[in-house]
């Protein structure tokens, strides 16, 4: 029996040592910001400094809800829905993302100026993204849902 076992051990260390060191492997890390994404809270420090979120408020055109939506290729767009004129009207802009890690930044060409938001990404998971970032010199926080 113990001869068995030095066999099986040798010809397990035999097959582990014989694997091609330079064998490329290619892995493809999986895109979790790609869908859609409703916004539901927007939050803003109190003067204690605690964190106050409040439900987002949506125009009242049904199940149209704002949201925003990434694509594989690392475009996403920010979709607004209105109904100022009576209709339900959607406004939607373009731009790019990159996220490295817990960093989000979106890139928008808004009426020829370059607008870029840094989001750090607090949450992120199949159902949830959670996320803070600058304007203005306030700071924001921002809770997604995927739809």
């Amino acid at each position: 029996m113990k001869k068995l076992y030095s066999i099986l051990c040798l010809a397990f260390l035999w097959a582990a040592s014989s694997c091609d060191d330079k064998a490329e492997m290619n892995y493809v890390k999986k895109n979790d910001l790609v869908g859609k994404w409703d916004i539901i809270e927007t939050g803003v420090m109190n003067s204690q400094g605690g964190l106050d979120y409040y439900p987002y408020q949506n125009s009242s055109c049904g199940t149209d809800v704002d949201n925003f939506e990434f694509n594989e290729d690392l475009t996403f767009s920010q979709n607004d829905y209105s109904d100022s004129t009576g209709s339900c009207q959607k406004g939607s802009l373009p731009g790019t993302y990159i996220q490295e890690n817990h960093s989000l930044t979106l890139t928008q060409v808004i009426e020829g100026v370059t607008k870029v938001t840094n989001v750090t990404i607090t949450t992120l998971d199949a159902t949830h993204l959670q996320g803070t970032f600058d304007q203005g010199g306030q700071l924001f926080f921002i809770k997604l849902e995927r739809e």
